[in-house]
This record gives C-alpha cells, sequence and structure tokens, in this order.
C-alpha cells in the first residue's frame, strides 16, 4: 500500500512539473518571441530538452555538494553547476543580467499569468485542542515550566501514586448470594440440555490402503491387481532321462598328474635358461630349436 500511495506521489509530482515546464514554455514562445501558436509536438520536445539541461545542472551541483562533504547543494554549487556545463557554460552573473533586461524590456509581461501554487501542498499544524479531543481529556494542565511545544501529559492514573478502584465490588451478602444461585441455575439447565441431547451415531470407514480398492471397499476394475497363474502351468526346463557317471580320479593319478606338471614347468625353466645364455653369448639364432 505505501507502495503504490509512493508512485501515485511521484507520478502526480512529475504530471505538476511538466505542466509547469509547457505553460513556461508557452509563455516564453507567445510573449517573448511572440508566436501565435505552436504545435503540441513542439511544445513537447521543448519541454523535455529543458527537462533534461535543468536535471543535468541539478545532478552535477548534487555532486559537487557531496565532494565537499554536503548532503543538499548550495547557490555556490549551483554557481560552478552552470560553468561546468558543457559546451556552453552559463555565469549565474550573466544569467541574472539578462533576466533583469527582459523584465526591463517587457515591463513585467513574462510572468506568469496565475499565481503558481506550492507542490507538494504544505500541511497544517494541527492545534493541541484538536489532539486532545481526539486522545480525551486530560487530567492535568501542563505546569508552567514546560515548553509550548512538549506534547501533552498522559492521564494522571497512569503515572499517579494514589490508588484508584477501577471495579467496585459487591458488598451486599443478599446481592451475593442471589448472585451464586442464578449463576448455578445457569450451570444445571446447561448440564440438562446436554444429558437431552441424543447422540447422532457416526460411521467411521477405515482408511484402505489397499491400491486395488477404493475407500468403500469397492473393487476398482481400472485398478485391479495383476492375476498371477499357478506355478504348475508356467515352463519348467525338461528333466533328463539320464544322469552321466563320472568316476573320481584316484589318488595316484591325482599324484602322477602333479608330477608331470612339474617336470614339465622344470623343463620349461631349463630351456629358459639355456635360450637366454645363447642369446647372452650371441650364438643364439631364431632357426635353432630349443
Amino acid at each position: 500500500m505505501a507502495e503504490e500511495h509512493s508512485d501515485g506521489s511521484s507520478q502526480s509530482a512529475d504530471h505538476f512539473a511538466r505542466t509547469l515546464s509547457q505553460l513556461a514554455v508557452t509563455n516564453i514562445l507567445a510573449k517573448g518571441v511572440g508566436f501565435e501558436a505552436v504545435q503540441p509536438s513542439a511544445t513537447n520536445a521543448l519541454v523535455d530538452v529543458m527537462a533534461a539541461y535543468i536535471q543535468r545542472i541539478g545532478r552535477h551541483a548534487q555532486e559537487l555538494a557531496e565532494v565537499a562533504g554536503r548532503a543538499k547543494p548550495r547557490g555556490t554549487d549551483v554557481s560552478l553547476a552552470l560553468k561546468d556545463m558543457v559546451p556552453h557554460p552559463v555565469g549565474l552573473d550573466d544569467m541574472i543580467k539578462s533576466f533583469q533586461e527582459a523584465q526591463h524590456r517587457y515591463d513585467g509581461k513574462l510572468a506568469f499569468p496565475r499565481e503558481v501554487p506550492k507542490f507538494p501542498a504544505p500541511m497544517k499544524k494541527r492545534k493541541q485542542s484538536d489532539l486532545s479531543e481526539e486522545i480525551g481529556q486530560r487530567d492535568t494542565e501542563k505546569p508552567a515550566y514546560a515548553p509550548s511545544f512538549a506534547p501533552p501529559l498522559p492521564l494522571k492514573h497512569s503515572y499517579s501514586q494514589q490508588r484508584q478502584v477501577v471495579v467496585e465490588k459487591e458488598q451486599d451478602p443478599k446481592r451475593i448470594r442471589l448472585d451464586l444461585l442464578s449463576q448455578k441455575s445457569e450451570i444445571q439447565a446447561s448440564l440438562h440440555n446436554l444429558a437431552d441431547h441424543v447422540p447422532v451415531q457416526t460411521t467411521y470407514i477405515e482408511p484402505v490402503w489397499k491400491p486395488h480398492v477404493g475407500r468403500t471397499d469397492i473393487s476398482n476394475p481400472y485398478l485391479a491387481a495383476p492375476r498371477v497363474e499357478k506355478a504348475e502351468k508356467l515352463y519348467t526346463a525338461p528333466t533328463p532321462s539320464y544322469r552321466p557317471v563320472v568316476a573320481k580320479p584316484s589318488k595316484r593319478a591325482i599324484e602322477m598328474t602333479a608330477h608331470d606338471t612339474s617336470s614339465n614347468d622344470t623343463s620349461n625353466v631349463n630351456n629358459q635358461k639355456v635360450k637366454e645364455d645363447k642369446i647372452l653369448a650371441g650364438t643364439y639364432h631364431e632357426g635353432d630349436s630349443d
């Protein structure tokens, strides 16, 4: 909401500044130059040029003020910004002199035809009486030593040490007894209403966690579980009618096989050694047998 308000105020400020610029441009063209009519497109172009020129001066003046350590620019910053304008620097004294000459030449006819209001409009100061009416009547007035701009004092009971009874307690015993009886009768009536109330039988459906069954235990044909046939009807590999009998090797045969293997390994090692000796002696040829 605040962003919308700020956007609206900025748009209204831009519209006000543009309208005022158009009024100034048309006034100069009519009374200063002598034009009788002007196209809206030409007016808008001149307004854009003037706005860009003024914004450039203000931006440069703000930069000069920040360099000097100030938050807002002064008249000297504006004068320096005018002198630094490229390609045509302007002096503040020359500008004032030309303005005085124009005023003397046209006898003050270049002024606006009506008074320009201030924007944004200044806020009205609120009176102390209005503030008191909104908040409430104060118990005490300001002391003599309080300044005029000081806010009003709070209510007296918020800072006074005097005790003040806010809620008075009933002291009449007969009235207290009647109040207790009325409360008791109200409690009994509410209990009777609860006893006369017939509870409505509620039905509770247990949740079903099966994907193929609904909440009301009604089978859903679209979510039915896949059917699996019995194992007898599935394909099974045929069993062979015979089983080949393989005789186990005897211990002697295993020992002989191991001996042959070791002897072969030994002969291979000897042949390899002879071959290496021939290679080192330079008498080995590829055609020689091992």
